[in-house]
Formats: structure tokens, sequence, C-alpha cells
């Protein structure tokens, strides 16, 4: 029994499972939660999936989750699925199921195909359903192909507006690992941890580099000493600032890493270079904020190296 467990419900009272005698009075308090049942879907599924296997096997949770969804106005993605004839684990089959990446790359646009035949897109909801031990397909054992198919994952949600978030990123249910943990356990072939190609893509967080900036510098505690050598959250935060500003990425390969001070410089000139044609004061305000930004940088790495570089002023 978990006694961290909490349960919201309507008359304002909390519920913990170590109030309780016997797994069996916990069991039936669950069991009528649709009746009472104050907090959010989310934090349903947080409460039962917290709970010891033995626990949940009592607990009829796939009916009280339907009928509180219901309570609230929210239609569950796998009823959508399920009325046109789409199993819910599609997707989960698509990636799981597939022998090697590369399969399940195109498992994944077959699957998509299959949901443009009945009308609908292939959603974000689609990919965190979730298997009886509050597992998305990210946190299954074959996970791996789903996040070395990441781009492709990003291009097919982005034709729905769809885009993964701070909050996906830091998704689980129960004892899962959220999705950062799940993928910083892999690297690929040239030793670059999969994280960093896959949620951690500057390319990915254009617009959004606040999201990226927190989840750097406040949900990365985790990593090794050794990946943090590979995954550096100042260099990710800087790249996705540039890349808002309007410079290509194949600019910043070619320069490498902005942490070096010669990158740097090339990076600021670049940006320098673009900022009379910025069409209205707000943009040339805001691109004069990253050079200034850019600028105490660069200093403080010519401090570091004892080499005062000679710059132009914004």
């Amino acid at each position: 029994m978990s006694a961290s467990l909490k349960l919201p419900f309507n008359e304002c009272q909390i519920y913990t499972s170590d109030k309780f005698t016997s797994d069996d009075q916990f069991v039936t308090l669950f069991n009528k939660a649709a009746d009472h049942w104050g907090g959010s879907l989310e934090e349903l599924e947080q409460s039962f999936y917290s709970l010891p296997k033995e626990t949940r096997d009592e607990i009829d949770f796939s009916t009280i989750r339907k009928q509180i969804a219901q309570k609230q106005g929210i239609e569950l993605r796998e009823d959508v699925l399920a009325s046109v004839g789409i199993n819910p684990k599609i997707v989960w089959s698509a990636i799981i199921d597939s022998w090697s990446i590369k399969e399940a790359g195109q498992a994944l646009l077959e699957t998509k195909e299959v949901f443009k035949a009945k009308g609908l897109k292939l959603s974000k909801e689609d990919l965190f359903i979730l298997d009886e031990e509050g597992r998305s397909l990210f946190s299954h054992r074959k996970n791996l192909h789903a996040f070395e198919n990441f781009g492709l994952i990003v291009e097919i949600l982005a034709e729905n507006n769809e885009r993964f978030t701070k909050q996906d990123c830091l998704f689980q249910r129960g004892h899962n690992p959220d999705l950062l943990k799940e993928a910083s356990v892999y690297e690929d072939n040239n030793g670059i941890n999969l994280l960093k190609r896959s949620l951690l893509n500057p390319d990915y967080w254009v617009g959004h580099s606040s999201e990226l900036e927190d989840i750097c510098l406040n949900h990365l505690e985790f990593l090794s000493l050794a990946t943090e050598t590979i995954i550096n959250p100042k260099d990710l935060i800087l790249r996705t600032t540039l890349l808002e500003t309007g410079i290509e990425a194949d600019t910043l390969e070619k320069v490498g890493s902005p942490s070096s001070n010669k990158a740097l410089l090339h990076i600021y000139n670049e940006v320098l270079s673009t900022i009379d044609g910025m069409k209205t004061s707000t943009e040339q305000k805001a691109l004069g904020k990253i050079l200034e930004n850019l600028g105490k940088k660069i200093q403080s790495d010519a401090k570091d190296l004892e080499q005062k570089p000679v710059y132009p002023k914004p």
C-alpha cells in the first residue's frame, strides 16, 4: 500500500491510504471514486498507477475512469478510436512490435494513413495511451524505436498543429520514469546521448525556448557527469535562442559549439549583420537583447582565456 497516495474527493477531504486498516477498505473506497472524485483524470491515473499491482488488480479502473471522464465532459481518445474501428493501441503496435528502428518508422507512416482513411489525424494523445502498468510507449522496454523516430513523430504531430511541450517531457504515471529519463539511457553510434537528439533537440523548441530553458535548468539533475559533458544545458538554450533569430541550423553546425569563444564571435557578427533587416523596432529590440547577452558571454569566455576579443557594439 502506498502511504503517500492522495484522493481528492468533492467533500474537500484528503484521504490517504495510511488511514485504512486494510487494503480491502482502500479498494472499496477507490471503486466508489466515480461518485466523489474531485480531481483531474491525470490525478486519478497517477493515484491508481502508484498502487501496488495486487491492489490495482482489485480495482475496476477502466470503468471508473470512463465514468469520471463522462461526468467531466471529456471524450476519451481510446473511445473515439474504437468508435471508428481503430485499435487504441495501434501506435503502440507500430512502434513496439517492429523489429527495427527503420521498420518502426515505416509502420508509423502506415498508421498515419489508417487514421487518415477514418477521417482522423494521428495525435499526441495516441502516443500517451497507457498500458496496464501506466506506461506510454515511451516507457516500454523497446522505447528506443520511439526515440530514434522522434523527428518523424514531431513531423506527424506538426501536421495536426501539435508539438511536444515541457509537460510532455515530464510525463509519467505511477513509478515509471518520465520521458527525459527514459531517453537519456541511450546513445547513438557516435556516442551522442539520444536525449539530446530527440526531446532536447533545439530545432524542436524554436519559439518556445523558455520551456527548454526550464527543462535544462530544473529537470536534468538526474544526468550523470559523463552525460553532462555531452548534454550542455547552456549550449542547448543558446542554440535555441539563436535559431529563434532566424540563423540557420547549418550555420551553427559550421562554427561548432556555441560555448566556444570563436563560435560565439562568429555568431555575434552573424546576428549583428541581420539587425538592420528587422522589420520592426520590437524585433530589433529583441535581437539587441540577444546581442547583449552574447557580448557578455564572449567577454566571460575571453576572461577565462585571458584574451579580450574586439567586437562591435550592438
